[in-house]
């Protein structure tokens, strides 16, 4: 018994738990003070899994024809809805069978229209003059060998996207597949 009180004696076993927790409650408090309490839901954010809260509703099936780029943003929120997100010319929905990201110009015209499905089961009539395109949700990569279309990958450390895109007519045609 005594060599074992010798022994921690010796080791300095309290000091380096004192140590170790001053520390550790020093560095906490010089990362709140640094950051604040938004920068510390930030950095939690950032490591913690995302949540997507889907809306009840589902897209719109006309989406592709019934708002045409060009559209005015307020028309187009009268039709779809108020966003869920809104940064700098951009809009976001959540609908339960995907997601929709829309671009606007400086005008606030309706620049890009993409959807991206969520839902294995959901399919959309995608308007494509040039070639037959079966519906998204259906397409392979193999129904899109056309010359005017180009293939980009992108990915992040929370997704993974193949995007094709080409002009068709007077607008510019993107299909993504998250």
């Amino acid at each position: 018994m005594s060599t074992l009180i010798e022994l921690t004696k010796s080791l300095h076993l309290t000091d380096i738990a004192i140590n170790a927790i001053g520390g550790f409650l020093g560095s906490a408090v010089l990362l709140w003070l640094a950051m604040g309490w938004q920068g510390i839901r930030t950095l939690r954010s950032r490591f913690a899994r995302p949540t997507v809260l889907l809306q009840a509703r589902k897209t719109p099936e006309n989406i592709f024809t019934g708002i045409e780029l060009g559209a005015p943003a307020e028309w187009v929120k009268e039709q779809l809805g108020f966003p869920n997100r809104i940064a700098e010319n951009w809009w976001g929905y959540r609908f339960s069978d995907s997601l929709v990201a829309l671009t606007f110009d400086a005008n606030h015209s309706l620049l890009t229209l993409a959807v991206a499905l969520t839902d294995e089961t959901t399919t959309f009539d995608f308007p494509a003059m040039h070639f037959d395109c079966p519906p998204l949700g259906k397409l392979v990569l193999s129904d899109l060998d056309v010359d005017h279309l180009s293939l980009e990958f992108r990915e992040s450390t929370r997704h993974s996207e193949l995007l094709i895109s080409g002009r068709e007519g007077l607008g510019t045609t993107s299909l993504s597949e998250c």
